[in-house]
C-alpha cells in the first residue's frame, strides 16, 4: 500500500526471520535494467536480526556462490535498518538507512550506474514517496485507534484530555488516563 514498487513481501511462516521480496523495475529503470540483464520484476531473500520496533535491521540472503538469492546478477548486496525513536505520545521519528554493498574492487560501470543522477533522482524519489505514504497510513492508524479509544472511553462514561499538537501543528486527540 505505502510502496508501489513492492508486489509483495511474503514472510515464511516456518522461519518468520526470513521473508521473499518481490518488485517491479520502475518505468524509468527498466531499459537499463534490461540492457543489464535483469527481468522488470526482481524477487530476492531477506533475513530480519532485529525483528521489530524500535530497531529492525535486515540483510540479504547470499547463495551458496555469495551472490544475492533471486538476482545473482545483481552485483551488489543490499541491506538495512529502520529505528523509531518516540519524541512524545502519539509523534514518532523514522530513520530509515539502506546499504548496498558492492563486490570489492567494483567495476567502474556499476559505481557509475548507481552513481548516475537518472538512478539517484527515481530510487530518492520513489523512496521519499513511499516513506510519505507509510507516515500517512501509521498517521491514519493512529488516529483511528485513537477515535477507538475516546468511543470507548465515552461508553464508559470517562472524559478525554486535552489534544496534543503534532510536529506538523495538527491537534490530535490523547488517550484519555483511567
Amino acid at each position: 500500500e505505502w510502496s508501489p514498487l513492492l508486489d509483495s513481501v511474503s514472510v515464511d511462516p516456518d522461519r518468520p526471520s526470513r521473508s521473499v521480496w518481490v518488485m517491479t523495475v520502475p518505468r524509468a529503470l527498466k531499459v537499463p535494467a534490461r540492457l543489464l540483464g535483469y527481468t522488470t520484476t526482481l524477487s530476492w531473500q531477506a533475513e530480519l536480526a532485529a525483528p521489530r520496533p524500535p530497531l529492525m535491521t535486515w540483510t540479504s540472503v547470499l547463495d551458496e556462490q555469495g551472490k544475492l538469492e533471486g538476482i545473482p546478477n545483481a552485483g551488489f548486496v543490499p541491506s538495512g535498518a529502520i529505528e523509531v525513536v518516540e519524541s512524545r505520545p502519539g509523534v514518532a521519528a523514522m530513520t530509515l538507512t539502506l546499504r548496498y554493498a558492492l563486490p570489492d574492487p567494483a567495476a567502474g560501470w556499476q559505481v557509475a550506474l548507481i552513481q548516475s543522477a537518472p538512478v539517484q533522482f527515481v530510487l530518492s524519489s520513489r523512496i521519499e514517496a513511499g516513506l510519505r505514504r507509510f507516515s500517512r497510513a501509521m498517521r491514519r492508524e493512529w488516529e483511528e485507534e485513537q477515535a477507538a479509544h475516546r468511543a470507548a472511553d465515552r461508553a464508559s462514561g470517562r472524559h478525554e484530555e486535552a489534544g496534543v499538537h503534532s510536529e506538523d501543528g495538527h491537534t490530535e486527540g490523547r488517550q484519555p488516563s483511567t
